[in-house]
């Protein structure tokens, strides 16, 4: 079955090539070039040695995507998957699916420039974005720590030197509505000012036939804001400075039995119900803020030389509760809370000069974070309680070397070297009563605890050079190779008492080539990378509690296409796929009481066969423009776990998307979107669970298999006005 999708697939992109070679050939239209900073300045993405694919906000808003999440169907090598309040992002089959405070996500998110510390703030909705940059594969040397899978970018829009904003409304099916507005533009003659907001009621995806659980899951309603002031302190300085703040009240996600290993059948729960029902039995919610401000000054020194700063400072605060059992009867919950601070800054010293380029910078991160775990379970004959608190210090010094050897030729060289340090403390127990999982309802410190408070402090440093070629082998044609190391910070277990796990490292070796073909009307690039992936810090679930450590190492092997052409005057096709084999080489690990060696395993996330691929269709009728998209997205078969089990784990996915709009000449649109129009049934996540397995059934102790299903079928009526 995989070799048959796998030559289907193939197939597809050598038919799409020759639409390319056929048809463009005598057309008028051409694409629109693609600007982007993955390289901390403006270049075109077609002359940039890296594998990166670019969303415009414009895209995001027609298509419907509201978030992260929903930008994964269209990054082939982009995988989100979420477990309770947090969220897990996957590139090219590297990420994590570690929890606490004490870990670090393996893509890091940065937006408007500044480092998101925790995962859970790639959870933010889209608001007034311009793009999305997703940079495919390890960024060790401009980004540094946790960029090992690669980087997401979220640049928001400024104010522009016109004044211009938009109104959006949107109402669909799930008891969703939505409405977005930004307004913006010069104020007087040397400052700018841009303000966003949005608010959005979404009624949830799963109908909870409980009435103790509320009517629906999966849902929430969310307020943001987000102001932009740009002006310029001189004739060669300028300044910007961003404010934002975004709130989710919600009411958490489902999760659905897998198997046969759950209590919950012994103590009389009811079958299990249609796959967009549940029964639950706890009042399920989850709340989060996320705010901040961002201060970016600009100096231009003369002689090519520029002098960048980007100040960053957020907050984030997170609670939430959900029923871990997945039934109407009480077997155990699930209470979290945190509350996160950092405060960032990046100084950078630029040229653009004639024979070469070159960028070198001084960074500093600290982030201030505690959590609180509560699990009430049957199996527990009360609460599991963690209480923990972590503070990391790191700084970096980098630089990065482009030089022209010829008009043809450029050598690349990079260096970062990284430290960082982590000072944590850790109270764990189970006790009689429950916290509910909060700091707030009392000082841990005056309970009494199996196990004594941990203090510890731990640091690290790391060195991630970078070596390429790039050589433009046309004006049309360009190839490039390079060589370069990433790494993910140390961490601590944050919710065990295990020792702190050292960082992990991944060298990269990557090649590849873009062409813009048919005098632009047609783009085609490819990708192939070789990952070397060593220390891999994995968890296992054991004695009720998650363990990381340094337990592993894998290879990963993989090719990327991209292709984009104007067919005809209404007609433009997109393509995207990736062919991925990522195998752990080394890897002993705990399977409950088992000890078991899953090496030639798949990694986690890691899809063999990824595709994407977009018709659009453009065309005057009467007053205005008629435009239709239609999107099918494919993806193989992906295990959750490093032990490869169906049960935890997601068959091969086909989800099909479309979208009709009409634009009028005074700039309305009006617009109707479906999402997962099969209505296909999937899992997002899979996770185990030792709190809620039946003993009797489950001897190794390996714990119960859950799901997080995946939406279904959406619908939305969308308006769009500008002015």
């Amino acid at each position: 079955m995989k070799t048959r999708l796998l030559r289907l697939s193939l197939a597809a992109l050598t038919v799409g090539c020759m639409m390319v070679a056929a048809n463009v050939t005598a057309q008028e239209n051409v694409l629109e070039e693609i600007i982007v900073t993955a390289e901390k300045r403006e270049a075109s993405i077609q002359d940039t040695a890296l594998a990166i694919t670019a969303v415009s906000g414009d895209l995001l808003e027609n298509g419907g995507l509201d978030e992260i999440e929903d930008l994964s169907l269209d990054v082939p090598s982009l995988v989100f998957s979420r477990a309770g309040g947090e969220a897990q992002l996957y590139i090219r089959g590297v990420g994590t699916n570690l929890f606490g405070i004490g870990q670090d996500s393996s893509v890091a998110v940065h937006q408007d420039g500044v480092y998101q510390g925790r995962a859970q703030m790639g959870l933010t909705q889209f608001l007034d974005v311009e793009r999305v940059e997703v940079l495919r594969g390890p960024q060790g040397t401009l980004y540094g720590r946790n960029a090992t899978a690669g980087v997401i970018n979220i640049i928001h829009r400024a104010p522009g030197d016109e004044p211009e904003g938009y109104v959006n409304l949107k109402l669909g099916n799930f008891n969703r509505y939505d409405g977005e507005a930004a307004y913006g533009g010069p104020i007087g003659e040397n400052a700018g000012f841009r303000l966003a907001v949005r608010y959005g009621s979404d009624g949830g995806f799963t109908e909870d036939l409980d009435p103790r659980g509320g009517d629906e899951v999966d849902g929430g309603e969310t307020m943001a804001a987000r102001a932009t002031l740009t002006f310029a302190v001189s004739d060669t300085i300028n300044a910007k400075i961003i404010g934002d703040y975004t709130d989710f009240d919600g009411d958490n996600r489902t999760i659905r039995p897998r198997g046969d290993l759950h209590r919950s059948a012994a103590e009389g729960a009811q079958a299990l119900p249609d796959f967009d029902q549940t029964r639950n039995e706890v009042d399920s919610f989850q709340k989060w803020t996320i705010s901040g401000i961002t201060a970016e000054v600009t100096a231009d020194l003369g002689g090519g030389l520029s002098l960048t700063s980007i100040t960053g400072y957020r907050q984030f605060e997170d609670s939430f509760r959900f029923n871990t059992d997945g039934t109407e009867i009480f077997v155990t919950q699930t209470h979290f809370e945190r509350d996160t601070d950092q405060f960032s800054e990046e100084i950078r010293l630029a040229c653009d000069c004639e024979a070469y380029e070159w960028i070198a910078g001084l960074y500093y991160f600290t982030e201030d974070k505690e959590e609180a775990l509560g699990l009430p379970a049957i199996n527990f004959g009360g609460a599991f309680n963690i209480f923990a608190t972590n503070k990391t210090d790191a700084w970096a010094g980098f630089g990065e070397l482009t030089w022209h050897f010829s008009g043809r030729l450029d050598g690349i060289v990079g260096v970062r070297y990284s430290n960082e340090e982590k000072e944590d403390w850790n109270l764990r127990g189970l006790t009689g009563g429950n916290f509910d999982g909060l700091f707030g309802a009392s000082d841990p410190r005056a309970f009494s605890f199996a196990f004594p408070p941990r203090n510890t402090t731990d640091d690290w440093n790391a060195f991630t050079p970078k070596l390429g070629l790039k050589y433009d082998y046309s004006d049309d044609i360009m190839l490039y190779g390079t060589l370069t190391r990433g790494f993910k910070s140390g961490g601590t277990n944050s919710l065990s008492g295990d020792p702190a796990f050292d960082p992990e490292y991944l060298w990269s070796l990557e090649v590849g080539g873009k062409s813009t073909l048919a005098d632009g009307r047609a783009i085609a690039n490819a990708t192939a990378f070789y990952y070397d992936y060593t220390d891999l810090q994995v968890s296992t679930f054991a004695e009720g509690t998650v363990r990381i450590r340094n337990a592993a190492e894998a290879t990963v092997v993989g090719l990327e296409l991209d292709i984009s052409t104007v067919i005809s005057d209404q007609f433009t096709w997109d393509t995207s796929a990736m062919l991925l084999n990522a195998e752990y080489n080394e890897f002993v690990t705990r399977y409950g009481t088992q000890v078991l060696d899953v090496e030639g395993n798949k990694m986690v996330n890691a899809p063999e066969v990824s595709l994407t691929s977009t018709l659009s269709y453009s065309n005057d009728i009467g007053p205005g423009t008629f435009t239709a998209l239609a999107q099918i997205a494919y993806r193989s078969e992906v295990f959750h776990s490093q032990f490869n089990e169906t049960e935890v784990g997601q068959d091969s996915v086909t989800l099909a998307n479309v979208r009709a709009g009409i634009t009028f000449l005074n700039g309305v649109e009006v617009s109707f979107v479906v999402r997962n129009l099969l209505d296909e049934e999937y899992y997002q996540n899979s996770v185990r669970f030792t709190s809620l397995n039946d003993r009797s059934k489950d001897l190794t102790g390996i714990g119960a298999a859950l799901g997080y299903p995946g939406e279904g079928r959406s619908m939305a009526l969308q308006l769009h006005m500008g002015f």
